[in-house]
């Protein structure tokens, strides 16, 4: 149950690990309201190829709704009334700062029940620019080490992902002829009111 805000408005990579809440009680990370701006993390192509990476992550909720002094009107992603659309209204962004990441947010291993919110994915689409914004999948964390689990009860909305060079968000396993990359099936996945462009 604890809330985690995240200092400052610019660092480097954020990793996460073991990470575990409980169901009405999840632990919040949050971007600072007493500062001046949003929180910007910087994704480099060397520093583990992510901008955010959220290993065995379950009750977690990744909240960049919090306005920070300064900040503009409106929600980040699409607003359902009125269908508005919000840029610059995201109090976590992710931006692409150098090399090639694979993926500006990877969520992997056992993590479940998990939520993202008020974020921002840049990829600055350049020549081998960013792989993908969003990953929800490990090929590396199999069904059959791990029979009966699930990759389940995620919540993506209200984020603005863009100017990737390949998929904007990534949801679920990887399959290929043989069905030997084995990733955890999923269910009660809702995906709303997101911007996803370029």
């Amino acid at each position: 149950g604890d809330t985690v805000t995240l200092a400052g408005t610019s660092r480097g990579k954020l990793s996460v690990r073991s990470c575990f809440g409980a169901s009405g009680n999840r632990i919040v990370i949050q971007n600072d309201t007493s500062e001046r701006g949003p929180l910007v993390i910087k994704a480099r192509g060397n520093d583990g190829h992510q901008g955010i990476d959220c290993v065995d992550c379950e009750f977690v909720t990744f909240d960049g709704t919090k306005k920070w002094a300064g900040a503009p009107a409106g929600i980040c992603g699409i607003d359902p009334t009125g269908r508005k659309e919000g840029r610059t209204q995201c109090g976590i962004q992710v931006v692409r700062d150098s090399g090639n990441p694979t993926s500006l947010f990877a969520v992997r291993g056992s993590s479940k029940n998990f939520t993202i919110r008020g974020v921002e994915l840049d990829g600055t689409e350049q020549p081998g620019g960013v792989g993908m914004g969003l990953s929800i999948n490990d090929r590396q964390y199999s069904k059959k080490e791990h029979p009966g689990e699930w990759r389940e009860n995620f919540l993506v909305e209200n984020n603005y992902f863009h100017s990737t060079r390949h998929e904007g968000m990534y949801i679920g396993p990887n399959y290929d002829n043989n069905d030997s990359v084995d990733d955890l099936e999923l269910r009660n996945i809702k995906v709303q009111y997101n911007l996803v462009e370029n």
